[in-house]
């Protein structure tokens, strides 16, 4: 499916996605007597036989052609053929969505188009993790918590994967970053070496948060591991663990620290 759909642009535009995706070391160009079809199909198995970050890039291919600006993006039959095909495969396509801006007079009610398209990998029971994650990355950037983004989406990217261990490594980091941003932007003072036990300490001191508010932070941060990343290899069910939750935790604290 994303053969042929890719290959219905024309060779600069097959070309770009291929460049954007970092598949252009695997692709043979336009060359002589070479269609698109053919030259994108070369190009995706050259990278998943010989390529130990080949799979990893054609998500990447498929991530950039599912945006919601992308033009094969625009047919929503094959969209919805691709969800489902993905799904037998363990992933699934998950939309980040938010109100349309308008500058119409009178103002009209919300119309909700979709800012955020990913493949996700789905978790235990069937449930995409990025329904949940989508939504926190989003809300962190509108926020300005740029740092528990980025790890967050870090985080998405390896679980995706099955990069265990790369996605246990993140995790504790997501939530520190969220913690220790938020205090800089109260203006707490945080005791060095600033981390999130202190920040924790420190909102617990200016009574943010109440004492059972404390205690379910702390214990988050216990179960985290005062080490960062989970000592190990860190395994499926372990990582996907506490991937559940961080994005609960994460929820928990902008609901309870932003307005």
């Amino acid at each position: 499916m994303i053969i042929d759909k890719l290959s219905e642009a024309g060779h600069s535009e097959v070309g770009q996605k291929l460049r954007e995706a970092d598949l252009a070391k695997h692709d043979p160009g336009n060359v002589d007597g070479l269609n698109r079809v053919n030259r994108v199909t070369r190009t995706l198995d050259t990278a998943l036989l010989k390529d130990p970050l080949g799979e990893e890039k054609v998500l990447k291919l498929i991530d950039l052609m599912i945006e919601p600006d992308s033009w094969p993006s625009r047919d929503q039959g094959w969209l919805a053929r691709l969800d489902k095909a993905l799904q037998a495969d363990g992933y699934s396509i998950a939309e980040t969505r938010a109100p349309a801006k308008s500058n119409i007079w009178p103002p009209q009610p919300d119309i909700e188009v979709v800012t955020l398209r990913e493949v996700v990998l789905r978790g235990d029971g069937g449930a995409p993790f990025a329904e949940r994650t989508s939504e926190l990355r989003a809300r962190l950037l509108q926020l300005g918590f740029s740092t528990a983004e980025h790890h967050l989406g870090e985080a998405s990217t390896h679980l995706r994967n099955s990069k265990w261990t790369s996605a246990n490594s993140q995790i504790r980091p997501a939530l520190e970053a969220l913690l220790l941003e938020i205090a800089s932007r109260d203006g707490l003072t945080i005791p060095n070496p600033p981390g999130g036990g202190s920040a924790i300490a420190a909102f617990a001191n200016a009574d943010l948060i109440d004492a059972n508010g404390r205690k379910f932070l702390d214990g988050v941060w216990s179960q985290l591991h005062s080490k960062g990343s989970h000592p190990g290899a860190g395994g499926e069910s372990d990582t996907k663990n506490r991937m559940h939750l961080l994005t609960g935790t994460l929820g928990w604290v902008l609901d309870s620290l932003t307005p």
